[in-house]
């Protein structure tokens, strides 16, 4: 049997979880968006850009990025929003997070009603380089930089900054691959 509550009991727990690298950058706790608004910035930016996209010519499936980016910090709600400059201090991180991820959907015991879509391949897909999953790395990094544009209207320091710096770079190989995105970046 299915237990939908296993697998919403830890996709609520995201609504609890500050965005820890903006703390990191001199933002106060209450100030802080939580993982669970951050995923709905990326779920939407994901709507916008698979239209951007369908416009530019691509056949995507939209259905499975919007799925795709709902679920793609899941792991957040055990392992918690941990910062960049922590991450380089963490072997493995990337084991540990896949094995988190595959542990909720496995314990959710969902797999009877996946359907057209494996829910853990699903959060896989942000790193394989399919265009799908591209449109999801994009939204995730472009929820952090629109979030710059509205903490930078109140607070400026230098970990903030660089933040957005290290956004902006990771950025770059896909504003290459995709010349059009470059037009939905704010300026700074």
């Amino acid at each position: 049997m299915h237990t939908f509550l296993s697998f919403l009991r830890n996709y609520k727990i995201l609504r609890d979880i500050p965005r820890s690298g903006w703390i990191s950058c001199g933002i106060k706790l209450n100030e802080v968006e939580n993982v669970a608004e951050h995923t709905l910035d990326a779920a939407v930016i994901s709507m916008l850009l698979t239209d951007l996209f369908r416009k530019m010519g691509f056949v995507i499936d939209g259905e499975k990025i919007l799925r795709a980016a709902l679920i793609h910090d899941v792991e957040e709600s055990v392992l918690t929003d941990i910062p960049h400059p922590c991450k380089k201090y963490i072997p493995d991180l990337s084991k540990a997070k896949e094995e988190i991820a595959k542990e909720i959907f496995s314990e959710a015991n969902i797999k009877d009603i996946e359907g057209r879509y494996n829910y853990f391949e699903l959060w896989k897909e942000k790193k394989k380089g399919s265009v799908e999953g591209d449109i999801v790395e994009i939204s995730d990094l472009l929820s952090m930089i629109y979030e710059h544009v509205e903490l930078r209207r109140h607070i400026k320091t230098d970990e903030l900054a660089r933040h957005l710096e290290n956004c902006l770079d990771d950025l770059k190989p896909f504003i290459k691959k995709y010349k059009f995105i470059k037009e939905i970046i704010p300026k700074f």
